[in-house]
């Protein structure tokens, strides 16, 4: 198995870093491709990039995995999803994901979801338990949501109404990629990751693990802090809501804060658990 990962960044210089070693670091029987778009920037983020292409280039560039190649193109673009939609057009392997320049993987992540890919066929598309840290990196807020209904993906619920659906720790099969329209997605300017969620919706069923994939940063420049301007471009293009899909979105927040993770598990037939050294599906 292959993955594609994906960083877009513009003068990342202070967590760039953190973001590919996180990378290199994972191990297990399976190849990585790293493409890495810079949006020229200015400060010391090409510097950091081309260390690593020196090494990969003298064959000292180290790694866990079974073969891992670092991509680098540094070309102006119109924003972010401008960026990734060239990452996602340049990938070539069987699992997509794209983690921000100020985000990391976790030790063991990609084994984790190399697993359970290998093992479960029918899985297209799967996330980890929504993490974020402080400025350090240190995890300070987790939660394992309930489940994620897909129709409530359609219509706009997750990170407004309900817990995020967490892109850094999100992993998907190539062929989703066809789900989604990369000339709207490269307009987006805030909730492009929510864009694709709603795409994939259409055709796929959401998959979780009990596990910590992957961790968002908390720091005041993240385009994320702009909470209105996300939530305004999800309402442009999700489907519409009724009071009955209120209520439930209500009873689903308030049933994933009070339940307990085992109740939670034990509720969701699309959550895969770790039991006698290995990934289990719920039933």
């Amino acid at each position: 198995m292959k993955f594609s990962i994906i960083t877009a960044c513009y003068n990342a210089e202070t967590y760039l870093e953190d973001t590919i070693r996180s990378i290199l670091q994972q191990h297990g029987n399976f190849e990585i491709e790293y493409t890495i778009l810079d949006n020229c920037s200015t400060d010391r983020t090409g510097e950091i990039i081309q260390r690593y292409l020196k090494l990969q280039e003298a064959g000292q560039l180290k790694y866990d995995c079974r073969s891992l190649e670092i991509h680098y193109l540094c070309e102006p673009d119109s924003g972010l999803y401008d960026a990734l939609v060239k990452g996602f057009e340049m990938a070539t392997g069987e699992i997509i994901a794209y983690i921000n320049a100020n985000d990391f993987y976790f030790p063991g992540a990609f084994a984790t979801v190399h697993e359970i890919f290998e093992e479960n066929r029918e899985v297209q598309w799967l996330t980890g338990i929504p993490v974020s840290t402080n400025e350090t990196g240190q995890p300070v807020y987790w939660v394992l949501p309930l489940r994620y209904n897909i129709s409530m993906i359609r219509q706009g619920y997750y990170g407004r109404r309900l817990y995020y659906v967490q892109q850094e720790s999100t992993f998907w099969k190539k062929e989703l990629l066809k789900a989604a329209n990369f000339e709207t997605l490269r307009k987006m300017k805030l909730a492009g990751d929510y864009y694709l969620w709603f795409s994939f919706a259409a055709v796929a069923k959401l998959y979780q693990v009990r596990s910590f994939l992957a961790a968002s940063r908390q720091h005041a420049d993240r385009l994320s802090a702009d909470r209105a301007g996300y939530e305004a471009e999800i309402r442009a293009f999700s489907n519409k809501k009724g009071v009955k899909n209120h209520l439930r979105a209500f009873a689903q927040y308030g049933l994933t804060y009070l339940l307990p993770d085992k109740i939670k598990t034990i509720l969701n037939p699309r959550i895969f658990f770790y039991s006698n050294n290995k990934w289990k599906k719920g039933k």
